[in-house]
């Protein structure tokens, strides 16, 4: 019929246009302004960039050129005499490198398997094996511990100087990053993102990197790693070094240990040495070692291992070096060092140790120098467990006994625990070629040391004495001065009945275990700044905030208002500084209230008696803590936060000044 033939006719038509349609469609690599064809969309994308080895596009059009994809990248690396510079001088040599690589070989993406640009070392580009020189040692008879390395005939590192260089790169971190670090090391790990460059370049990476950076710098290995891989985050041990002159470990005057001279001489001096590094091994309070600022409840770190790592000889003087594995960063091993060798030196007791390892202890330990201080090798623990991979250079038997996947890290290297090693002695034959020259160990030891062991001495006997003391409550006490009579009534009848309030989690952590932990309580009262909840104490004891409040104006009339309290009930508090809510707070004023003994604050170790005696201190800046006590006792403390600045507390409850008063209110 002609309904079926005109339906045939439209059919044929739409199919032959559709046929034509097709046959006139440019395949993947045809470019539709010049007519060229190409074997992939890869080449043709390089064709319409201009890039070299294609033929340009003769219509003049091109596109713009995406930006070279970046990989994360981490370089095994050693240095000496370096501090400050040392990620920016391995990442300025290579991204310089791997963005020199990347344009002399325009390598395309479609060219790799996975479809996209490779590392230039996917695996790990290692630099070639270092030859060292013959390295004797003495050895007494079936005494490996006693064994001494000589240096003499190790090249040392050459000294550099190198002007301030860019820290501004993508990803860039090492793993010894974070406060001072030590100015050598061996097995220090820096990571940035870089460009990607062809897998056929993987060996001449490392080269062009080595080139680029001055003689007392090295990259070891270089492999690419995860994104999410961050050198200093996924530490989780440091190993230090540190290269001491064996005369400045025993007292001044005393004959010098030398296993050559006498074994049991020198055993003697072994046993002391290392009965003294033992004492920092395990959990302890760091914070006399992080430095002025830190706190113990916020320093609790562990040492897994300090320990004597042998001897050494270097023109005819003997060096000892200790090594230490642990959490701790350079410039903290540094004050370690000072503690040891005073007490080697007869300059302190041994139980000082302990003391500045506690949570009641609080001395200022200088850094000893960091000339002489080696970070040895970086752990990488958790981070190889969950990817697989080595990330510290093993000899070849124990790699073979991990289980990881082979190729990943800086593994499967022929000589790259080798050259570590070898490096590391060029390093301490610097140190100590250093010494010898300069002495400036030595002299620190003769000098500096021996003046600061004598502040620290009468600083820990006092502290120490304040700490140990008997304290005995007399048969009675005299009734507190008339001022403190209605506060210390309201905070008895508050505790006798029960209606404490319960210690903020911030503060907890800052009262000391003892044998009031359990009777022991602090909260807050007053304004707070804007945004914070109000002090449940302002609506559950009026009386007593507003009692101990006018007690500040009784026996500080002088004093401006403050708009803030802290109430203790038998709480002695650790060292720490006031924080929170009262940065940037004004003048604290303390005072204590109870019928006690013993109970005095601790300033930046000035003993303050406070009892019933009112004491201004900068609580904000300065470090402060509670002595031991017995009895009950009660402290106030007041203070100003940032951001109530001209708030007041009057008996009859809040007030707040004028809004013309303060711009803020």
């Amino acid at each position: 019929s002609s309904s079926w033939a005109q339906f045939w006719v439209v059919r044929c038509y739409k199919l032959g246009a559709m046929s034509t349609l097709g046959a006139q469609q440019p395949k993947h690599g045809f470019c539709t302004h010049c007519g060229m064809q190409f074997e992939s969309r890869g080449v043709l994308f390089r064709h319409l960039r201009g890039e070299a080895g294609v033929p340009p596009c003769t219509s003049g059009t091109t596109v713009e050129s995406r930006p070279p994809p970046l990989q994360r990248t981490s370089v095994l690396v050693g240095y000496s005499g370096v501090c400050e510079h040392v990620p920016a001088l391995f990442g300025n040599a290579l991204t310089a490198a791997a963005a020199a690589i990347a344009v002399a070989t325009a390598s395309p993406a479609d060219d790799c398997a996975d479809g996209g640009r490779m590392l230039a070392c996917p695996q790990l580009a290692s630099m070639p094996a270092l030859e060292a020189p013959a390295v004797s040692s003495t050895v007494l008879p079936h005494t490996k511990e006693f064994s001494v390395t000589v240096l003499d005939n190790i090249l040392p590192v050459p000294t550099c100087s190198f002007d301030t260089v860019d820290n501004h790169l993508p990803g860039l971190t090492h793993g010894a990053a974070g406060g001072v670090c030590a100015r050598n090391a061996v097995g220090d790990v820096v990571s940035l993102d870089v460009i990607a460059t062809p897998k056929s370049c993987s060996g001449k990476l490392i080269d062009e990197v080595n080139a680029l950076l001055p003689q007392n710098c090295v990259a070891l290995a270089i492999t690419e790693m995860p994104r999410d891989f961050n050198a200093e985050h996924s530490v989780t041990l440091r190993r230090h070094q540190y290269l001491l002159p064996a005369r400045i470990l025993v007292p001044p005057g005393a004959a010098v240990p030398d296993p050559n001279a006498s074994e049991e001489i020198f055993r003697q001096f072994l046993q002391r040495w290392k009965g003294v590094l033992k004492r920092f091994e395990g959990w302890h309070y760091f914070h006399n070692f992080f430095g002025d600022s830190a706190q113990p409840h916020d320093s609790h770190s562990s040492v897994k291992r300090c320990s004597h790592y042998g001897q050494m000889r270097f023109r005819g003087e003997l060096f000892i070096c200790m090594s230490l594995l642990g959490k701790l960063r350079g410039e903290q091993v540094c004050r370690v060092i000072t503690a040891v060798v005073a007490v080697m030196r007869g300059f302190l007791p041994a139980e000082l140790i302990d003391f500045a390892l506690s949570d009641a202890g609080v001395l200022r330990i200088p850094p000893a120098p960091m000339d002489a201080c080696l970070l040895a090798e970086l752990h990488f623990s958790k981070y190889e467990m969950t990817t697989r991979m080595l990330l510290r250079p093993r000899d070849r038997a124990e790699e073979l006994r991990l289980d990881h996947d082979t190729g990943k890290g800086f593994d499967c290297q022929e000589g790259l625990f080798h050259s570590c090693e070898f490096w590391r002695l060029r390093v301490l034959s610097q140190i100590a070629a250093s010494e010898c020259v300069a002495g400036t160990v030595s002299r620190w030891a003769d000098q500096d040391l021996r003046i600061w062991s004598a502040s620290a001495h009468e600083s820990f006997c006092r502290l120490h004495a304040l700490d140990n003391r008997s304290l005995t409550l007399p048969r009675s006490f005299s009734g507190p001065p008339s001022q403190y009579a209605k506060a210390l009534s309201m905070l008895r009848a508050a505790d006798q009945e029960g209606a404490w309030p319960s210690t903020s989690k911030g503060r907890k952590p800052l009262i000391r275990d003892d044998e009031h932990v359990e009777d022991s309580g602090s909260f807050g009262a007053g304004f707070l700044p804007g945004g914070l909840e109000e002090p449940r104490a302002n609506t559950a004891f009026p009386e007593l905030v507003n009692a101990l409040f006018e007690l500040e104006r009784l026996i500080c009339p002088e004093r401006p208002g403050s708009s803030t309290i802290a109430v203790n009930r038998r709480a002695a508090f650790k060292p720490h500084r006031d924080s929170g809510i009262g940065a940037g707070q004004s003048c604290s004023l303390i005072v204590a209230l109870g019928d006690f003994v013993g109970g005095e604050i601790v300033v930046e170790g000035d003993i303050h008696d406070i009892m019933y005696r009112p004491l201004e201190f900068n609580g904000w800046q300065q470090r402060h803590w509670t002595a031991p006590f017995a009895g009950e006792r009660f402290s106030v403390v007041y203070f100003t936060p940032c951001g109530c600045e001209g708030l007041n507390w009057s008996s009859a409850g809040p007030t707040a000044p004028p809004a013309e008063a303060d711009g803020t209110h």
